[in-house]
């Protein structure tokens, strides 16, 4: 998933906003009724062999969790290491 951001130039940008808000919990529960419907449809229709429906259904049942973000922060700093650790590589092999 992070290289086809990269290929895209997209940069993801992450909002913490805290714990659910009880005010928000029936609109919460809605939209989580909502996504398990989607998700069992987009199985239906990927064992009736409708492929490209299934994951545009799919996709509008996704949600992105704690632990996924967590992922690509961790792949990220990697990554951002990794850069910086080549171009100082490239920078003491020119001067010596």
């Amino acid at each position: 998933m992070i290289d086809l951001l990269d290929d895209f130039n997209i940069t993801p940008v992450f909002v913490f906003d805290g714990s659910p808000l009880p005010a928000k919990f029936t609109e919460n529960e809605r939209r989580e009724r909502i996504r398990r419907e989607q998700s069992i449809k987009a199985d239906e229709l990927e064992q009736q062999g409708k492929t490209a429906e299934a994951r545009k259904v799919k996709a509008q049942s996704a949600r992105v969790r704690f632990e996924e973000i967590m992922g690509m922060i961790k792949v990220r700093k990697l990554r951002v290491w990794s850069l910086s650790c080549c171009r100082f590589n490239r920078l003491i092999n020119r001067s010596g």
